[in-house]
């Protein structure tokens, strides 16, 4: 079935594959088996052909950015794996409408060091999350009171038919984690509003943000970042850890003893140890407090 799969993908004569990619090194868990094949767009109308040329073949693919919020077995994935990098990162900067708009491999430290460096203000809940833009944008990141919604103007993505949508955000169906697009819809671009400030001060309060990460998580180690979304007026963490659950390991993954809503990777973890640490939290937390936890982490 591989093999078949592999002339099926070659056969469509898509310049720059890369076969047998290490998941682990495009996952910052650092965990998983090979992915079959690998492509990075360099633009988004490269990204809209392949797209197309995959889903017309149909050949499993997905799209992904730095991997942030995905868990990759270890037998791998048996598809191309559509990489949103370097690449597709290009950045237009409009300081007198405080307007950024940027491609959806960009990630969010290179967005906010943009921002701060143009004296524009809005993105400092940014600061130490992991992650491209466009990964932001489907997942609505956030933290310390902020979401990417909160600054967001428009949204440009494809359908699964590869038209193009240029959505402004404010009539999108944003949510807690969410960004309520269609299945198959794919982020290509997204433009922020921001506000001038003082770039002094902005990189004062991000500099506060980021040791607070630094005091709390486990920022030295490979991680998901957040693993469960926080329940209504509760927090993943907290449950976790009231479970008496901080601390456990299986294998070299195990649950942080700094912050309970992370899972670290020791050394040389697998992700099946990853998995189960998840549905054992998940498991134990709807015993004792009957609330059911729902992952941010995707399994791929």
């Amino acid at each position: 079935m591989t093999a078949d799969l592999r002339q099926r993908i070659m056969a469509l004569g898509l310049a720059g594959l890369k076969w047998d990619i290490d998941l682990s090194r495009l996952c910052t868990m650092r965990v998983g088996g090979p992915a079959l094949a690998v492509i990075r767009p360099g633009s988004v109308e490269e990204a809209r052909t392949i797209l197309a040329l995959l889903s017309g073949a149909e050949i499993p693919w997905r799209v992904m950015g730095r991997g942030s919020n995905i868990l990759a077995p270890d037998s791998g994935y048996h598809g191309v794996l559509v990489v949103m990098g370097l690449e597709m990162a290009a950045v237009e900067v409009s300081v007198d409408k405080a307007m950024i708009r940027v491609e959806a491999g960009c990630s969010l430290a290179r967005l906010l060091h943009l921002a701060v460096d143009n004296g524009l203000g809005g993105l400092e809940f940014a600061a130490g999350i992991p992650g491209s833009v466009g990964g932001a944008v489907v997942m609505n990141a956030g933290s310390g009171g902020g979401c990417t919604a909160d600054v967001l103007d428009r949204v440009e993505w494809l359908d699964s038919a590869g038209k193009m949508h240029k959505d402004q955000a404010g009539d999108m169906d944003f949510s807690y984690r969410a960004w309520g697009g269609e299945p198959g819809a794919v982020v290509m671009a997204a433009s922020f509003a921001l506000k001038p400030g003082d770039p002094a001060a902005i990189r004062a309060d991000i500099s506060v943000r980021l040791r607070c990460r630094g005091k709390t998580q486990p920022v030295a180690q490979p991680s998901f970042g957040s693993v469960f979304k926080n329940p209504p007026g509760d927090y993943a963490a907290r449950l976790i850890e009231a479970a008496g659950l901080k601390g456990l390991n299986r294998g070299e993954a195990m649950i942080s003893a700094r912050h309970a809503n992370f899972i670290v990777n020791c050394g040389r973890a697998r992700a099946a140890d990853v998995l189960w640490l998840i549905d054992t939290a998940r498991a134990r937390v709807a015993e004792r407090f009957a609330v059911e936890l729902e992952t941010e982490v995707h399994l791929l």
